[in-house]
């Protein structure tokens, strides 16, 4: 028979009708102490790794600064990099992405929001000054009240 060639029923070794995955898992089986357990043959996955701005350009500037044959590899492995990965932060740094990391984070302004914020100064500042013309407009009317009682002169009124 080809070795390629095999049916379930070949390759089960035992005589019930039980798939040998649920036969294995069963806890009848006496002696197994792996029932339970978690197969340490399954590796966790690793967490991604995030690089930040001033990361990623520390490290290119080291990098460039580097002369001698087999310094560039020593860095990469001390810092667990990749040649590839120095590659794409070269790109990224020529394109100018980093330049616009450094700011909020977010989705940018539109410009309509940033007229209504230069509208909302700009009627703060009005308020602002109309207080101060209503006050100086009180201070003048209060003046020529002054002047009316002590019957001064009006210095606008030459008669």
């Amino acid at each position: 028979m080809n070795p390629m060639m095999y049916t379930t029923k070949e390759h089960n070794t035992g005589s019930s009708s039980i798939p040998r995955s649920v036969e294995d898992s069963s806890p009848s089986r006496e002696g197994d102490e792996r029932i339970g357990q978690s197969d340490p043959e399954v590796l966790p996955k690793k967490k991604r790794r995030y690089y930040t701005t001033k990361y990623k350009l520390r490290i290119l500037e080291q990098v460039e600064q580097l002369t001698e044959q087999g310094q560039v590899g020593a860095l990469l492995r001390k810092e667990g990099l990749y040649y590839s990965t120095i590659s794409r932060w070269r790109k990224q740094r020529e394109q100018g992405a980093f330049q616009g990391l450094s700011g909020k984070r977010g989705p940018k302004e539109s410009k309509n929001k940033q007229e209504q914020k230069r509208i909302q100064e700009l009627e703060r500042v009005n308020a602002r000054l109309k207080k101060q013309l209503q006050k100086a407009e009180t201070i003048i009317d209060f003046q020529k009240k002054i002047s009316e009682i002590l019957e001064f002169p009006d210095s606008g009124n030459k008669s």
